[in-house]
């Protein structure tokens, strides 16, 4: 995870070469990511809330985002659903519309964007669903921000 990072990140490596390109294999198989990924039942969700600190599946694909986990993994696929699913049940909604006040909404939104940078980092590509601008594109919501808001970065920095 370290080689890929310094070499691609910081060494500005293309990432494309034979050498880097099976790095990311070899963060599927380390220690760490077996770690995070043990908790899977036969289902292959993880049996905690999805928002468990540090174990939880919203937890466990910020990491894996983080660690350059390759986006070929369609088991991952269930993890999204699991953090999805709390993303828009009935209870999300509800503590989103008690914060919301004057059409503006007062509460950390770390959860979806987290889930909007793991979907577009870990998860493999899914030619055949149709486009949804919150998912697939983050950066088109810039216009509905306030306008000292409006900067956004198109690369997002990440620290281990």
């Amino acid at each position: 995870m370290i080689r890929y990072k310094a070499q691609v990140h910081l060494l500005d490596e293309d990432p494309n070469t034979p050498e880097i390109r099976q790095l990311p294999n070899e963060i599927k198989v380390c220690d760490r990511v077996r770690r995070l990924l043990s908790e899977r039942d036969a289902d292959g969700k993880i049996p905690y809330h999805p928002y468990a600190k540090w174990y939880g599946a919203h937890w466990v694909l910020v990491t894996l985002a983080d660690m350059d986990y390759p986006a070929d993994d369609i088991e991952l696929i269930l993890l999204r659903e699991q953090v999805y699913a709390l993303l828009f049940s009935d209870g999300r909604l509800r503590s989103i519309t008690r914060h919301t006040r004057d059409r503006r909404t007062h509460m950390c939104a770390s959860m979806e964007g987290n889930a909007i940078s793991t979907t577009k980092t870990t998860l493999p590509a899914e030619p055949s669903l149709p486009a949804h601008p919150v998912v697939h594109d983050p950066l088109s919501l810039a216009h509905a921000l306030p306008r000292h808001e409006r900067k956004l970065d198109k690369q997002r920095t990440r620290f281990c």
